[in-house]
């Protein structure tokens, strides 16, 4: 369990500089340059990625299981996992209706995903998982909700029907084949 634990302080500790300590990321910017800030950003972030997914492998068959879903739970969360993406890729994309109205649709997405997965799994590397980018996200959503002033912009139905298109796409993408290759669970059996 502990591979995934430090995966997840890798990334969310990452993540989180912005929110936790904003002067020392403009301070590593001026320093490192910001393209090698970048690089190490993105270093760290697939770092932690990488050792998610090996760690919750090697967790979750020796996981405890604290809860139970009922037996239609995982089709909720597959249909919760597609309002994910969809709003992961809103959030990449100009503003459209659906950004303009959530401000910050990739947390969105994210809590949305670490819900729906939090709802269906019930064993204690799960629960480590999930719940860690849950509480993460929301403390995030928070934080960048105090600091936000953007001022506004056009708004398009373009980027929200790419949205839906491309978070469909990625969605079929991930359960018939993603989802097992990066995480060994088949989804649809």
């Amino acid at each position: 369990m502990w591979i995934l634990i430090l995966g997840l302080v890798l990334f969310l500790g990452i993540h989180s500089i912005q929110m936790i300590a904003p002067q020392l990321r403009e301070e590593l910017v001026v320093t490192l340059g910001r393209n090698s800030w970048r690089g190490i950003y993105s270093l760290v972030s697939f770092g932690g990625i990488a050792l998610i997914i090996w760690g919750f492998g090697e967790a979750r068959p020796d996981a405890v299981d604290v809860y139970y879903s009922p037996d239609w739970m995982p089709h909720f969360t597959m249909l919760l996992v597609l309002v994910a993406f969809i709003l992961m890729v809103t959030g990449v994309l100009p503003t459209g209706y659906i950004k303009a109205r959530l401000k910050h649709p990739m947390i969105a997405g994210v809590i949305v995903w670490a819900f729906a997965h939090l709802m269906a799994n019930g064993d204690s590397a799960s629960l480590i998982l999930f719940g860690s980018i849950l509480v993460w996200a929301i403390l995030n959503r928070i934080n960048v909700g105090r600091r936000n002033t953007a001022a506004p912009v056009v708004v398009s139905i373009f980027p929200d029907i790419i949205a839906l298109i491309v978070g469909l796409v990625l969605w079929v993408v991930t359960l018939n084949y993603l989802h097992e290759i990066l995480i060994g669970i088949e989804v649809i059996a």
